[in-house]
């Protein structure tokens, strides 16, 4: 099923907490054109211009992930796209989508699916080791 092409009007906002007890806040918002359909394959979920696989031990080695953890790992993303908009960067291990578990690439595309236009996504990561919590604006018709 193919939805149409969506304006995202992105309000970026990035909480970081690290171990020492500090946060750091942006914001940005940026008008997007993108297809908002996750295509789902073998191995791999593409969404928003990220690309998200299962943890592997190949992966967790290359991106320094506990290979334990469970969740999905940005392995790609598009330039000038939303998820690069958003602040996603390769290696991002992705947790959540709006309080949803995404403890593997089938579980995330679900998640993707339950997105609604109008309505704020919100991610929680491990970047790096720390958590974090990248969320947007609505998603709006275009």
């Amino acid at each position: 099923m193919k939805r149409n092409i969506l304006v995202i009007l992105i309000c970026l906002s990035i909480v970081f907490t690290a171990g020492c007890g500090y946060t750091l806040l942006g914001t940005a918002v940026q008008a997007l054109h993108l297809g908002v359909q996750a295509v789902l394959t073998k191995n791999t979920v593409k969404w928003l211009g990220m690309e998200v696989h299962n943890v592997t031990t190949s992966l967790s080695n290359r991106y320094a992930v506990d290979p334990n953890e469970k969740g999905v790992i940005v392995i790609k993303v598009k330039s000038e796209s939303a998820a690069e908009q958003f602040g996603f960067i390769e290696g991002d291990l992705i947790k959540k989508v709006n309080e949803y578990e995404t403890g593997n690439i089938k579980e995330f595309y679900k998640a993707t699916k339950k997105v609604k236009k109008a309505e704020e996504v919100v991610f929680d990561i491990i970047r790096q080791g720390n958590f974090l919590t990248i969320s947007s604006g609505p998603l709006k018709k275009k």
